[in-house]
C-alpha cells in the first residue's frame, strides 16, 4: 500500500517497508497521525533519523550506557542492555518500554500538536531529549514532505 512505498522511498528495505507499512495502517489511524500530510512528514522525519533511514530497528549500541539511568527507569541490574533503543524511534529506557506497551509515544507526548505547528525543534526535543541529530532530523523530514505534502 501506499504506507509501504513511503517506508521504501524513505529507506526501508522490502521486507521492512512491507512490515511497518502494515503496522502503520493501524496505528498511525488510531493516534491521528494520518490526518494531515504534515503530521506524517514529520513522524516519518524523526522515525527515519532515529533509526537510519529505517534500516536499524535496534541501537547498534549494547545499551550499556543507559545503565542506571532513572530518568529513563532503568533501576534493575541488566536495564541498560534490556532496554536499549529499539524500533523505528528508538524507545530506550525500562519506563519508556511500559509507556509505549499501553500507549504509542507519539501519542502520549502530544506529539500531533507539535507537528501540527511544523515544530521541527520541539519534537526532536521532545522524542531526543536534546537536539541530537537536529540537521539530519532536518533533512528527512523536509525529504518525507516532499514525498507527502
Amino acid at each position: 500500500g501506499p504506507l509501504t512505498a513511503l517506508f521504501a522511498k524513505m529507506g526501508a528495505a522490502p521486507a521492512i517497508a512491507a512490515e511497518l507499512g502494515l503496522a502503520a495502517n493501524v496505528h498511525f489511524r488510531t493516534y491521528g497521525i494520518l490526518d494531515t500530510g504534515l503530521r506524517l512528514a514529520h513522524f516519518m522525519g524523526q522515525c527515519s533519523h532515529e533509526s537510519g533511514g529505517f534500516r536499524y530497528m535496534e541501537e547498534i549500541a549494547s545499551g550499556a550506557a543507559y545503565e542506571g539511568r532513572a530518568d529513563l527507569g532503568n533501576t534493575q541490574p541488566g536495564d541498560g542492555r534490556r532496554y536499549k533503543g529499539r524500533g523505528p524511534i528508538q524507545l530506550t529506557g525500562r519506563a519508556n518500554y511500559r509507556r509505549v506497551g499501553r500507549k504509542i509515544y507519539w501519542a502520549d507526548r502530544s506529539l500531533n500538536a507539535k507537528a501540527d505547528a511544523d515544530d521541527l525543534l520541539g519534537l526532536t526535543r521532545a522524542i531526543n531529549g536534546g537536539t541530537n541529530g537536529l540537521e539530519d532530523r532536518k533533512v528527512q523530514t523536509a525529504k518525507a514532505k516532499g514525498l507527502i505534502l
